[in-house]
């Protein structure tokens, strides 16, 4: 097992890959518009165009919320804890947990770890515990095994 800052250190590539894509897209999609040509069928070109205002909207919202997991995670490298706060590596009976964001699951070394928000369900659960404590998750016993 990776410690903690090369754990964020994948989750952060994956971020700038997604982040890098959807500039790609935005881009494609800011070229396209501006050579968009007005025809004669008025109504069909005022349907495309607002069809492409509402993906250029949807990447905008999909790179903001990247741009906050992205600097989520690089607040949760300074962070050193032996509780179960944002920011906390959590190694559990059943999984291996950061708390950092909603970001999903990466493999790293043969370990699935899951980044995961505090404000989640296992964040609630997880949540001031420490290495040793039991947590009862949905009717399983869960024991806090590390927090990093």
């Amino acid at each position: 097992m990776k410690y903690k800052s090369q754990i964020i250190q994948v989750f952060l590539e994956r971020i700038e890959t997604k982040v890098a894509g959807l500039e790609q897209d935005l881009k494609a999609l800011t070229e396209s518009k501006e050579g968009e040509q007005k025809s004669s069928a008025g109504d069909k070109f005022e349907t495309g165009r607002e069809m492409m205002r509402q993906q250029e909207a949807l990447i905008e919202q999909q790179l903001s919320q990247l741009r906050k997991h992205r600097q989520n995670l690089k607040t949760a490298v300074a962070t050193e804890t032996t509780s179960v706060v944002f920011g906390a590596l959590v190694v559990a009976s059943t999984g291996t947990f950061l708390f950092a964001g909603g970001i999903g699951a990466e493999e790293i070394d043969g370990v699935t770890v899951y980044a995961v928000s505090m404000q989640s369900p296992v964040g609630n659960a997880f949540s001031g515990k420490k290495a040793g404590e039991t947590i009862d998750w949905r009717g399983q016993s869960v024991e806090i095994r590390e927090v990093h």
